[in-house]
This record gives structure tokens, C-alpha cells and sequence, in this order.
């Protein structure tokens, strides 16, 4: 037993031979981990704070929109809307809303604009009237489209037929000029 102890002492007692190699390794490891972990902590303190990172989310449904537009455009050789200039859309609003129920395909009355009924959006439905379409009571209406922090989509549709959208999100101080665009869609994130 005695000897086992003294055979095991040595083992640990005799220098370590590692490489070149293997000393940076070992150093990036512990530089990660000094580095990282902080920086892991800070990120997810600031995600518990603001909300985010929800942008993907917006930004999947805001294309969706655009192609929704794009592909009524293609299908019926006009916009969604009839309308003779530049008009921006809350999506929540009543006028909203008749836009987004063009795009679902679920237009009521007799003369419809989507006389195909086609459905050009797919949008995953939201819960507490944040992160998607949310239904009234009986399931069968949409009562509004939510971004993930429970504003509501704008949409901007070019009337005038020019290709150029002026757009002018909360967070920007000033407007952009957009070109050759027919749509655009933005949430104004996080308030």
C-alpha cells in the first residue's frame, strides 16, 4: 500500500510536458471563460430587460407582408388597396385590417379584390395581443397583427405607381427614401 501511495505522488509531483499548442488552448479556454461568462451575463440582463432579441420574429413577418403584396401584385396586375397615392396602414386600424384580410384571403362582401380567395400570408397568431394575428372570441375575424413587443405593424403602399416610398419609422429622426419598391412594411419596436 505504502508503495502504491509513493507510485501515485510521483505522478503527480513530476512537471506536466504539454505542447505549444496545447498552452494556447488552455489559455483561450480560461481568456473565454474570463471574457465570455461577463459578457453572457450582461447580454441576457439586457434581454430581460428590453424584450429582445424578438427583431427575427419582426422581420419574418414584415417580409411576409412584402410578399404577400408582391405576389397579389403579380397575380392581379394591381395593389391590394385601391387607393391613387402613397398611403401608409396601421394594421390595427379598420383600414388596416380590410388590407390584411386582402392578403389572408378572407375578404367579406361581394365585390372582394382577392377574388381568387387566395391566402398570400401565412402568419403564426399571437398571444395577449403581442407576437402575431390575434382572433376575436369566435375565431373567425382577425382583430389585430402584433410585433412582438405589442405595437402594431405599418405598411406602406406605392398608389401613384412611381416606385418610390418616403417611410419614416419612430426611430428614425428623419425620412427614407426608398426606390423601386411598390410596399414597405416596419414595426416600430420596442416603445
Amino acid at each position: 500500500m505504502d508503495e502504491s501511495a509513493s507510485r501515485l505522488s510521483k505522478a503527480f509531483l513530476r512537471p506536466l510536458r504539454i505542447s505549444r499548442f496545447q498552452v494556447w488552448v488552455i489559455r483561450g479556454v480560461f481568456a473565454g471563460l474570463i471574457v465570455g461568462v461577463p459578457l453572457l451575463g450582461f447580454w441576457g440582463a439586457h434581454i430581460a430587460i428590453s424584450g429582445h432579441p424578438k427583431p427575427p420574429q419582426c422581420k419574418a413577418v414584415c417580409k411576409e407582408l412584402e410578399l404577400g403584396v408582391a405576389n397579389f401584385i403579380t397575380e392581379y396586375e394591381s395593389l391590394p388597396a385601391e387607393i391613387e397615392s402613397d398611403v401608409t396602414y396601421d394594421l390595427n386600424s379598420p383600414e388596416g385590417l380590410k388590407l390584411l384580410e386582402v392578403l389572408m384571403g378572407s375578404e367579406r362582401g361581394t365585390s372582394p379584390l382577392n377574388q381568387k380567395g387566395l391566402r398570400l400570408v401565412d402568419i403564426k397568431e399571437g398571444k395577449g395581443k403581442r407576437g402575431g394575428l390575434i382572433y376575436n372570441a369566435t375565431g373567425d375575424a382577425v382583430v389585430g397583427l402584433y410585433d412582438p413587443w405589442g405595437g402594431s405593424y405599418k405598411i406602406q403602399l406605392d398608389g401613384n405607381g412611381d416606385e418610390i416610398i418616403d417611410v419614416r419609422p419612430k426611430a428614425q429622426d428623419q425620412e427614407r427614401r426608398l426606390e423601386g419598391r411598390r410596399v414597405a412594411v416596419w414595426s416600430d419596436g420596442a416603445q
